[in-house]
Parts: structure tokens; sequence; C-alpha cells
């Protein structure tokens, strides 16, 4: 409907209302734990697909990381429009639409990223081809780059190790809750 009144709009000259996105959206309860400094499961799924996305090349790089971090994607395609979008499942089991995570974690703004680092990483390869024709060796530059590959990789498992133990820890108060109030005690 929405379409069918914008083209309508620009049919006759009139003005099309655009949508403003947000990168990163959130809930009133996530501001009110990231007040309290506390970080909400969307937030470590924020964190984990920033860093697959902004490491990766490919879509099947993006989702094997992803899988690799416990966290799954599933497809869905929109009636009214035929878009597809992701649901994100965080290792605790929670779902959150990458819509609601904000617009930078949609199927398309992943796929544009994942684009940027492929021909980024073309135009590195092609400059790295120049220098060694050109006789020149830029070993210390690949070994920073291998080095910061690999602290990304350890800080993205520190996320998720962290993620996964405050899963725990609130598996654990949930037991300790439940059991409490069914007059068990520990």
């Amino acid at each position: 409907a929405r379409n069918v009144s914008n083209e309508i709009s620009r049919e006759n000259g009139l003005h099309v209302i655009t949508e403003r996105t947000r990168g990163t959206r959130f809930t009133q309860a996530e501001q009110g734990l990231a007040d309290r400094g506390v970080q909400s499961w969307k937030d470590e799924l924020r964190e984990v697909v920033e860093v697959a996305r902004d490491s990766c090349r490919s879509m099947e790089q993006f989702r094997t990381k992803l899988e690799g971090y416990g966290v799954r994607i599933s497809e869905r395609t929109r009636k009214r429009d035929g878009e597809t979008g992701w649901t994100y499942q965080h290792p605790n089991g929670m779902k959150c639409r990458a819509a609601k995570l904000g617009e930078d974690y949609t199927p398309q703004a992943v796929a544009r990223s994942l684009s940027a680092n492929a021909e980024r990483e073309k135009q590195q390869e092609a400059t790295s081809e120049k220098l060694l024709a050109a006789g020149v060796e830029d070993v210390a530059r690949k070994r920073a780059e291998e080095a910061a590959r690999i602290r990304q990789q350890q800080e993205a498992e520190r996320v998720l190790r962290q993620a996964q133990e405050r899963a725990e820890r609130a598996r654990v108060r949930t037991r300790s809750r439940d059991d409490g109030e069914r007059g068990f005690s520990r």
C-alpha cells in the first residue's frame, strides 16, 4: 500500500515521505539495562554480528562465523513486499529479528558491508601485487594485519564466552528463584 501511495504522490508531483532509519535500535528495556551498566543479550548479538560482518568477505563466511559463535540465522520472506529478512538466535535461545537490532543488521545492510569488504580486499591485493612487482616487500604490514585479525578473533571469542557465562548465570538465578518459589533450598 505504501509503494502505491508513493507512486501516486510522485506522479502528481507531491512529496514522498521517506522513513528515517537508525543503524542501531534500542528498546526502553535495553536502554535501562545500559544505563545500569548491564549488557543485554541483544547487545551481545549486535557485537557478534558486527565482528563477523566486519571480518568476512562473503555471506557464506559470515554465516559460518556466526555459527561458530553459536548464533543462528533463519531467513523469512515478507508477504507484503517479498523482501527477505533474518531472525538471529542468540546462544541462549532468544530470538530477535534483524530489523529490531537496527538497520545495520538486516540482510541488505550486511550484504552491502560484505561487498565493500570484498572490494576493499581486492584493492588491497592489487596494491600488494604492485608493491611486490616493484620489488618492495611489506612483511611488517602483513604481520600487523595477521596480528590484528588474531586479536579481533580473540576479542570476539572473549565476547561470546562472556555472553555464554552471563546466560549460564541467568539460568542459575532463574533456577534458584524457581526453586525458592517451590519451597526448595540449595
